[in-house]
């Protein structure tokens, strides 16, 4: 081989060394823009519900109108008295559990939030449910009362609504917020 055949392939190898280098380079800019970019996001949305769980904080007060300081205060002036749903509808709560017991035996125990456009199959299944209420009562396929699978349906439909931040405008970290509130 002659010098300038070599030399030209020594150009070429150097090429596409800087070539690819240069593409390397590239791609790792665009990975870290991208990584700084969901960070930014993450940063933004972890602030905002800090700045909300603040404020709530802030408009949370003693129903006898204690300091959150004094021993025996407990801040829960306007919040949910989720035990009268519990005492009031403990029978209708216990048939929709029986509900979803049947559920998760027939497919698999909390399966139903992977359904796909589950907000609107669910919607449609209470419907269907609904419309079968005074015609049959009784479903025949599983015996459970087609009310309480209404009701059930129309529960999932609200979860996933509020899940997706349908229900309240904006999607919501369920787990962030459970562990501010101290759930």
């Amino acid at each position: 081989m002659n010098t300038k055949s070599l030399k030209s392939r020594k150009n070429k190898s150097i090429q596409k060394l800087k070539k690819k280098s240069t593409q390397k380079l590239k791609n790792k800019s665009t990975q870290k823009l991208k990584n700084k970019s969901i960070q930014k996001l993450k940063n933004k949305s972890t602030q905002k519900l800090k700045n909300k769980s603040i404020q709530k904080l802030k408009n949370e007060t003693d129903p006898s109108g204690l300091s959150p300081h004094t021993p025996g205060a407990k801040l829960d002036e306007g919040k949910p008295m989720a035990y009268l749903m519990l005492s009031g509808f403990s029978r209708a709560l216990l048939s929709v559990a029986e509900v979803t017991t049947h559920g998760a035996k027939k497919y698999s125990p909390n399966g139903w939030e992977q359904v796909e456009n589950g907000q609107d199959r669910y919607a449609d299944a209470a419907v269907r449910h609904l419309l079968l209420i005074k015609s049959e009562g009784i479903d025949k396929a599983s015996g459970l009362p087609h009310i309480a699978m209404a009701a059930w349906n129309i529960l999932a439909t609200l979860e996933l609504r509020i899940r997706s931040g349908e229900l309240f405008g904006e999607n919501i970290n369920l787990d962030e917020i459970e562990r501010i509130d101290g759930r």
